[in-house]
């Protein structure tokens, strides 16, 4: 399948759905992998692995490859994603139609991503700590 074929398939997943295409919340159409993805811009790609390793994790372009959660092409650091796995065996499209939400798991995730500013996250996570908080 075409990574051309896959986007559409994607795009039209979520425009059925109505949601981002991380069941999370995150919005990858603002995620650089993402968009170099779409872009087929394997410099930009080579660029973010380099970026995004470290001591603990090493990236290669191939890793970043990503059409969003609902696509068969997954960012390395997504295809184990445990709240992506949750919605799955739930049956939820996402974490805000789950009694639970917002858990522990979903914020979890959230913090120990290093990639969470490319997401717009910040209000997103004020406000689930004041809800946890609060709690």
């Amino acid at each position: 399948m075409t990574a051309s074929r896959i986007y559409l398939r994607t795009l039209k997943t979520v425009l059925m759905k109505q949601i981002y295409p991380a069941p999370c919340g995150l919005d990858c159409f603002n995620c650089k992998a993402y968009k170099a993805t779409l872009d087929k811009d394997k410099a930009q790609l080579i660029k973010l692995a380099e970026k995004w390793s470290d001591e603990h994790q090493t990236y290669s372009a191939d890793d970043l490859l990503c059409l969003g959660c609902y696509s068969y092409t997954l960012y390395k650091g997504c295809r184990t994603c445990e709240v992506r796995a949750c919605t799955t065996r739930r049956g939820y499209d996402n974490c805000s139609k789950c009694e639970e939400y917002p858990c522990e798991k979903l914020l979890n995730e959230w913090i120990s991503w290093k990639t969470v500013s490319w997401v717009k996250a910040n209000n997103f996570l004020d406000n689930l700590l004041d809800r946890k908080t609060m709690e």
